[in-house]
């Protein structure tokens, strides 16, 4: 589990990344468990605004350091232990060559990204 990813300072880089040339799904496994109640609060209840939980945590992805094109993971709250994935269907260049690199995004609270335990690259669907 990596954790401490937060904006773009603190970022966490896959490297070497074989792939075809195509859109593929790519499934993002992480943790988030900044809910005080470890992810057992349906819709973000009790409102927490101004306080230092976040109740959702956004990541930016890039591939190939291609940062004009920055797509957003949304990554729910969690319970302690529990490893959630969200699914972004990206198109990696062919060959081994392909990065693809976890950041933060602002959330109104904070640019911190979910803890990342890892990613899985499916194969082309055509």
């Amino acid at each position: 589990m990596v954790i401490g990813i937060n904006g773009n300072d603190n970022a966490l880089t896959f490297t070497g990344v074989e792939r075809t040339g195509k859109p593929q799904w790519v499934s993002f496994w992480y943790e988030n468990i900044d809910d005080s109640s470890f992810g057992n609060n349906p819709g973000g209840s009790p409102d927490r605004k101004g306080s230092d939980w976040d109740i959702k945590r956004i990541s930016s992805v890039t591939v190939n350091g291609d940062t004009s094109n920055v797509q957003s993971l949304y990554q729910h709250d969690t319970n302690k232990g529990t490893v959630l994935s969200t699914p972004l269907k990206l198109t990696l260049k062919k060959g081994k060559n392909n990065t693809i690199k976890i950041g933060g995004l602002s959330n109104g609270f904070g640019t911190q990204g979910a803890s990342m335990a890892k990613i899985v690259v499916y194969p082309s669907e055509s």
